[in-house]
């Protein structure tokens, strides 16, 4: 055998003209040293650690702090600020926590006083405001939003 050859096992040609990535290793404690070191600057989350199938090799991909590129995205910078700020007070002591009587007596107030549009819209605006931050009180707004036009529109 010449010194030119590759070695038994790790020619390319074994793995089909392509590289043979080896697996990493996971360290714990370099995932929590990851975890508890400060980002400054910038919106980031935590990614949750994984396992990703790469050529049929498991690997695992630890938790890491990581820019977030989710919502609100970058549609604000070019069409302005959506749908416009909810003014405290503008459904005059609403709260979804609230039961389902109580809310509607608030409700049939705000729509005395304000208009059932208004009062349509500012619940359309609060239940997309807390879609992903508070999903109940989200679906809550919905669902009286929804009430406020059977009834009043």
């Amino acid at each position: 055998m010449s010194c030119s050859a590759p070695p038994v096992g790790g020619s390319a040609d074994m793995y089909g003209g392509k590289k043979y990535v080896k697996k990493r290793k996971y360290h714990e404690t370099s995932n929590l040293a990851t975890l508890e070191t400060p980002i400054l600057g910038g919106r980031k989350i935590t990614r949750k650690a994984h396992w990703r199938y790469i050529r049929g090799m498991k690997i695992r991909v630890p938790a890491k702090r990581v820019k977030d590129v989710g919502a609100p995205g970058k549609w604000s910078a070019k069409h302005g600020p959506g749908i416009g700020e909810l003014k405290p007070g503008g459904l005059m002591g609403y709260s979804p926590s609230q039961s389902k009587t109580a809310r509607h007596t608030k409700l049939r107030k705000v729509v005395k006083s304000k208009g059932a549009l208004s009062t349509f819209r500012k619940l359309n605006a609060l239940a997309t405001y807390t879609k992903r931050t508070a999903k109940s009180k989200s679906r809550t707004a919905k669902a009286d939003r929804n009430w406020v036009k059977k009834t009043y529109m």
